[in-house]
């Protein structure tokens, strides 16, 4: 079970999904250039990620694909889940959740570390 989620049976959009609109909502005041705004915002709040920087970035284009239209993912159960393709869906889907529910729990936790409601840049 994903600890994010609200029920045992995970969606994996939507699991995505809401963890961006918390980071969007968050660290962007526009909605232009919304990767640009989460990189360098997320970097000011929460330090450099030297290692993590490309997982950022990948972890919006991911995003993009899926809200875009750009992505074809598989139903639940999807009759290919042994092909190699499906297999790459699946570890580029828990990276990029991953990620994107690290960096939306981190930015909480320096919320409440700093007493702070909101972040203004």
């Amino acid at each position: 079970m994903n600890f994010l989620s609200s029920s045992s049976e995970s969606n994996q959009g939507m699991d995505l999904f809401f963890s961006m609109i918390g980071l969007e909502a968050l660290y962007c005041s526009s909605k232009h250039k919304i990767k640009k705004q989460l990189i360098e915002k997320t970097q000011i709040f929460l330090g450099t990620p030297i290692k993590y920087k490309r997982l950022l970035k990948n972890m919006y284009n991911y995003r993009s694909k899926i809200i875009h239209g750009g992505l074809n993912f598989p139903g639940k159960y999807h009759i290919f889940d042994a092909m190699e393709e499906f297999e790459q869906y699946e570890n580029d889907y828990y990276y990029t959740i991953l990620m994107a529910q690290s960096v939306l729990l981190a930015t909480i936790q320096q919320l409440i570390k700093r007493n702070m409601n909101n972040l203004s840049f």
